[in-house]
């Protein structure tokens, strides 16, 4: 809880930890549960990695305890004009920004790779070597236009490391994280998400293209399910189950994607196998069930 102490011993709703790194450094046992109070928000400034065997979830009344992959409200920082026309810069000291969102996503920015490409509102660019992130706005200074402003970062998810298996997400809200929102490294088996909010997640750079998904399992997963999540604003898919075959044969049985809301992604429901076209024996897919999830307003 962000009322909570990182001295408390975080058994009880009145001897909360406060942060994320606290909470990181508590022993848990398969069985146990991580819970975060509704009505929290918790900003994440590096991937948040689950352990096998643990429910992460939610206690308490109000919204969904939120995971933010932005590092603070830029709108209360001091935006400065600077020398090209309408472009306002402030201090940014962070992992490369790979999205901008402006009260809550009513508005959303546009990356561009340099200084002389910001022409129109909401067009960003982040200089890394400089520490500075600039924003093209008409309008006057951003910290007067809109009352938030939100830079996802790149390097930014809940991640589940190698064969981290049997854990359960549940109840919580992921926003503005730049490598999507959940993502399962290798042969993670019994992977349940539900109940979650997650968008405006993904468009980190992977060499010369820009993905991230809102739900992933990158290589392999048994029995996995994900129901009643809403997933919306996603750079690439919203919920997509991988097999990257590297010469043996992965396995990715017992899928169950049911009674999601899928709205304004790049893709809702992608499966991607990788390796047959180099002549790899491909990966099994089977015993999946799609049934019952609406998709609206989706690119692909």
């Amino acid at each position: 809880s962000t009322s909570g102490d990182d001295d408390n011993d975080g058994k009880t709703p009145k001897t909360a930890i406060r942060t994320l790194a606290g909470g990181g450094a508590l022993m848990l046992e398969p069985g146990d549960a991580v819970l975060f109070e509704r009505d929290c928000i918790f900003r994440i400034y590096e991937p948040f990695y689950c352990q096998s065997g643990i429910t992460y979830g939610s206690y308490g009344k109000g919204s969904k305890p939120m995971f933010l992959g932005s590092p603070k409200n830029f709108a209360k920082d001091v935006w400065k004009p600077t020398n090209k026309k309408n472009v306002w810069s402030t201090s940014y000291m962070y992992q490369y920004a790979s999205g901008a969102f402006f009260n809550q996503g009513e508005e959303i920015g546009y990356m561009k790779s340099s200084l002389g490409d910001l022409t129109a509102n909401t067009h960003f660019f982040c200089d890394t070597e400089n520490s500075e992130v600039y924003l093209y706005c008409d309008k006057g200074n951003p910290s007067k236009v809109w009352d938030s402003i939100e830079f996802s970062q790149s390097g930014i998810r809940i991640e589940l490391p190698t064969r981290v298996s049997d854990v359960t997400i549940d109840n919580i809200c992921i926003r503005y994280c730049g490598e999507g929102g959940i993502r399962g490294e290798y042969l993670n088996h019994n992977l349940t998400v539900t109940n979650c909010e997650i968008g405006y997640v993904g468009g980190a750079w992977h060499g010369s293209v820009r993905y991230d998904n809102a739900i992933e399992l990158w290589t392999g997963g048994l029995n996995v399910v994900w129901k009643h999540n809403w997933i919306y604003q996603t750079f690439d898919s919203a919920v997509t189950p991988q097999s990257k075959s590297g010469g043996n044969v992965i396995m990715m049985d017992n899928v169950v994607i049911s009674e999601n809301l899928f709205e304004f992604n790049n893709a809702d429901i992608e499966y991607w196998e990788h390796g047959c076209e180099s002549g790899l024996e491909p990966s099994r897919f089977k015993d999946w069930y799609l049934e019952n999830n609406i998709c609206r307003f989706t690119s692909l």
